[in-house]
């Protein structure tokens, strides 16, 4: 769970190659509180995404355009 979030900059999902490999940083007074690189969420954060869809499909919905999902923790808490 999470009381907060913070999203960087938007890049165009065609030039990330693979999310599994994005290193994530998180900085905490100008200091590298915790790093990780995509693969710590589930070993692929998409398989986050695709059991959220299935799960929705099933119920009839679907995920608004524009939609932020959070697909799971790849560092600890802050």
């Amino acid at each position: 769970s999470s009381a907060f979030f913070v999203l960087g900059d938007r890049k165009p999902t065609a030039s990330i190659k693979n999310i599994k490999d994005l290193r994530i940083t998180i900085e905490l007074n100008d200091d590298v509180a915790s790093e990780a690189k995509g693969d710590a969420i589930l070993g692929d954060p998409w398989l986050s995404l695709c059991e959220l869809v299935s799960l929705l499909s099933q119920e009839n919905k679907s995920l608004p355009a524009g939609s932020i999902v959070l697909a799971g923790a790849a560092t600890q808490a802050i």
